[in-house]
């Protein structure tokens, strides 16, 4: 079967377990029963939608509030179930609306979807202003679309050959030239990670000017050279299981790894991370650091030293910024950490700002935010907030 409908759980539990006519008569029920329940919902008086809105969001939400405020009975295996009136099972409703949310949630989504379609079809058909960005975002939508189920492809394919392996080492299979290749494909990426992960601190201490760049290289090609006596060791633990024809587990592992080494070098990989993490991601990470213009903006305004209480935050901030620059800790560097004279740091002065100032107001904000939720959420339930009780 194409890779993209594998089963992702135990045979005979999913969609796809279902016989062609069962599965046929599932779509097809679905889709009247959604057009009977959109026709009728459509012919209910105006003045009966409101109840109709209200009374489905609060038996929602009614469900959930519920889990807090039933008390559990202990069964004698040990498990707790929470049985309102011997009628309904929280746990069991909670499914049935998490579904329910789920189906509802697709179609808001599709909803979008045929919204984005109209207008940006119609601009580009009719060459409207500004036609070309709907070209892009078009094309765009479409290639992260398909370059994604491809992936997403590719990684049941990669689950299924590392499932494989695992059987072959519990049966004791053979170690063949094909696991080999996966094996020295893994080692290769295990190499680059060990690198990755030696000279990730080491860049960091030397962009501190905390070790000078001589020894910065030593450390650097100490890090290669480790990775290198990895290689060795692992292509001495590949050639061995070819050697005695059976799959060992450091094999195993290192041919599993391999598989996703194999998955990540392919084009189409390459290409949708190359237009997703790359490029969509980027372009999201550079929208949102124009929001550090407005941050200064407004701290140039709350830094105004007009008060005792305005000069405390210009203070405690410039600590707080100094701590991540560079320069700036250097001009604590001599003072000894494990000496009195180390709490005086600029490091140590921002780590304690944080850590015991900024802690417990953060808290306090996330005590109001939480009451904020719960005065919302009941006035969701109620249908007193006007997004809801608007017909």
């Amino acid at each position: 079967m194409f890779p993209l409908f594998a089963q992702t759980e135990p045979p005979g539990t999913n969609f796809w377990a279902v016989e062609p006519r069962q599965a046929l008569m599932l779509i097809v029920g679905t889709f009247v029963i959604t057009i009977v329940l959109l026709v009728a919902i459509s012919r209910v008086p105006s003045n009966f939608r409101k109840p109709i809105t209200v009374g489905i969001t609060f038996l929602a939400g009614f469900f959930y509030v519920l889990e807090w405020l039933w008390p559990r009975h202990i069964l004698a295996n040990g498990t707790a179930t929470q049985n309102v009136l011997g009628i309904i099972d929280i746990q069991e409703a909670q499914g049935i609306v998490n579904d329910i949310s789920q189906v509802l949630t697709g179609f808001l989504l599709a909803l979008g979807v045929l919204s984005i379609f109209r207008v940006h079809f119609g601009r580009l058909f009719k060459k409207q202003k500004d036609w070309f960005f709907s070209l892009v975002l078009l094309v765009s939508l479409f290639s992260i679309f398909i370059l994604g189920m491809i992936s997403f492809s590719g990684d049941l394919s990669m689950e299924s050959r590392q499932a494989t392996i695992d059987a072959t080492l519990r049966e004791g299979g053979p170690m063949t030239a094909d696991l080999a290749t996966l094996g020295r494909l893994g080692s290769e990426a295990q190499a680059r990670d060990l690198i990755e992960a030696a000279e990730t601190p080491i860049k960091r201490q030397y962009n501190r000017r905390e070790i000078d760049r001589a020894t910065y290289e030593a450390q650097v090609a100490n890090s290669q050279v480790i990775a290198q006596a990895a290689t060795d060791a692992n292509e001495q633990v590949i050639q061995a299981a070819l050697d005695s024809g059976t799959l060992t587990a450091e094999a195993a592992a290192l041919a599993k790894q391999g598989i996703v080494e194999e998955k990540e070098r392919t084009k189409s990989e390459q290409a949708f991370q190359l237009l997703y993490r790359r490029g969509l991601l980027a372009m999201d990470a550079a929208m949102f650091s124009l929001i550090g213009f407005f941050i200064l903006s407004a701290a140039y305004r709350a830094f105004r030293v007009r008060s005792i209480e305005a000069s405390i935050l210009m203070a405690t901030a410039l600590v707080v910024l100094l701590m991540f620059v560079p320069i700036a800790l250097m001009l604590t560097n001599s003072l000894d950490p494990n000496t009195f004279a180390g709490n005086f740091r600029i490091d140590s002065i921002g780590s304690w700002l944080l850590a015991t100032i900024n802690v417990p107001a953060i808290r306090a904000i996330d005590l109001g935010l939480g009451l904020g939720l719960l005065a919302m959420g009941l006035r969701i339930m109620l249908g007193l907030e006007k997004g809801v009780a608007s017909e």
